[in-house]
């Protein structure tokens, strides 16, 4: 009787229930496919937070000329002339300003005889260093593209 409950007791040890080497590595597996998931669509919700960091600074610009266009009848040439600070962003001459992501940068253009009677404003910003393509942004007033 001895030997039976030595026997039994082996039994038991050996009943411990654990993970095998496949059930952990397919659980790895599928851990990966949801961490690759998760960083691409976060990786889309940064570049859509970086762009509208140049959707906002686009619209304060288009605004601040038509402000500056009911006053002089002529949009400015540059930010100082026009009165736009970017909030958080460098001034790196009159024309352009350097933000977190963005470079801005305006000018006034000719149009129907007015040398002052259009103007052009840029945001260019690398969101994807690794691509070598600059992601371009772009407002005009009066459309000064031939036909």
């Amino acid at each position: 009787m001895r030997a039976l409950a030595v026997r039994g007791a082996r039994a038991r040890c050996g009943a411990v229930s654990g993970f095998t080497l496949l059930e952990i590595m397919v659980a790895l597996v599928i851990t990966g496919i949801l961490v690759s998931l998760a960083h691409s669509a976060f990786r889309g919700a940064v570049m859509r937070a970086h762009r509208s960091e140049a959707v906002l600074g686009l619209a304060g610009i288009f605004q601040a000329q038509q402000a500056y266009f009911q006053a002089e009848q002529s949009y400015g040439d540059d930010f100082d002339e026009i009165g736009f600070a970017l909030a958080g962003g460098q001034r790196l001459d009159a024309r352009t300003i350097q933000g977190t992501t963005y470079t801005f940068t305006m000018r006034a253009l000719p149009l129907g005889g007015d040398p002052r009677g259009n103007f052009q404003a840029l945001a260019s910003g690398d969101l994807d260093p690794g691509d070598g393509v600059l992601d371009i942004l772009m407002i005009e007033n009066g459309l000064t593209v031939p036909h």
